[in-house]
C-alpha cells in the first residue's frame, strides 16, 4: 500500500505538470488574437503632415550646414571682454512649498 501512495501521488504530479503545460500551449498558440486596445491608430490630419513634411525637410537641409570656428581665432573675438556677474548665494525656500502657512516640516 505503501509504494501505491507514493506512485499515484508521483502520477498525479506528472499529470498536473502535463496539465499546467498544455494550458500554457493553448494561452500561448491557441488564443484568440485580442485587439491591441492600447495601440491606437491616430489618424493625421493633413495639416499635419504638411508641417511634419516640412520639418523633416528643413531638418534634412540643415545637415549641411558646416559651421566656421576660425571667427574664434581672430583678435576681435579675443578682445572681447566678460561682463558676467556672480549670482550671490540665496537662501532656500520652504522645505514643502505645498504645506501650509504656518506649518514647518521637521525631519
Amino acid at each position: 500500500m505503501h509504494l501505491d501512495l507514493k506512485d499515484q501521488k508521483v502520477q498525479m504530479g506528472i499529470a498536473a505538470v502535463i496539465f499546467v503545460l498544455i494550458f500554457m500551449g493553448w494561452f500561448i498558440f491557441f488564443r484568440g488574437k485580442e485587439d491591441d486596445s492600447v495601440l491606437t491608430e491616430v489618424s493625421a490630419d493633413p495639416i499635419e503632415k504638411i508641417i511634419g513634411r516640412e520639418l523633416l525637410a528643413s531638418l534634412e537641409s540643415m545637415k549641411g550646414v558646416s559651421l566656421d570656428t576660425s571667427l574664434f581665432e581672430r583678435d576681435v573675438f579675443k578682445s572681447f571682454q566678460d561682463f558676467s556677474v556672480d549670482v550671490p548665494q540665496q537662501p532656500f525656500g520652504r522645505r514643502d512649498p505645498f504645506a501650509p502657512i504656518g506649518f514647518e516640516v521637521s525631519n
